[in-house]
């Protein structure tokens, strides 16, 4: 059974995701997709000027992984500038710096969270059609870090959050689950 792979640490997602040559439609090119994590690799090693070990430090990979994704990166890019393609940046397995990102669902826009290796679909709708993606971290009460991925669907994010205003609500310290079930 291979290992599974790593999420990549990644500083911040490109401020352009799409190149293309000058005077085509992007629709009569053929496109390349490089993913995030090439980009960050390149842009560490390129573009920053880092050498191989801090660059792999940063993005917390070994540095063979780490030459193999700027290989694939600086091939990916060649070949769209010397055929003429469009060059699509988007996707990967990563997480941001403030670790936001995760999977999200292309057929009813569920966000899966970062903690979602062995996820094949979505939870919600089934579907199989999964996409790496940035959500913005949201926060409760008391700070306390609610996001998608501890959750099965809406229904359980919404009984979370009561849950929360129950918790801060009560002056015992007894279950609030028992307490909305009326168990004791």
């Amino acid at each position: 059974m291979p290992r599974r792979k790593m999420h990549r640490i990644v500083e911040g997602e490109p401020p352009v995701a799409v190149f293309k040559p000058a005077g085509v439609p992007a629709r009569d090119l053929e496109e390349i997709l490089l993913e995030v994590d090439e980009f960050e690799a390149v842009r560490l090693a390129d573009h920053e000027g880092l050498d191989q070990r801090k660059a792999c430090e940063a993005m917390n990979v070994s540095q063979p992984t780490f030459n193999r994704i700027l290989n694939s990166a600086r091939k990916k890019i060649a070949t769209a500038i010397v055929k003429g393609c469009v060059l699509r940046i988007e996707g990967g397995n990563y997480i941001l710096n403030d670790g936001s990102g995760g999977l999200e669902c292309t057929a009813c826009g569920h966000f899966i969270g970062p903690n979602s290796d062995r996820v094949t679909a979505c939870p919600l709708c089934g579907s199989p059609n999964l996409k790496w993606a940035r959500r913005p971290q949201r926060r409760g009460p008391d700070s306390v870090l609610v996001t998608t991925t501890e959750f099965k669907s809406v229904q359980n994010e919404y009984i979370f959050r009561i849950w929360i205003q129950l918790a801060l609500t009560m002056s015992s310290p007894t279950d609030p689950v028992k307490s909305i079930r009326g168990e004791r």
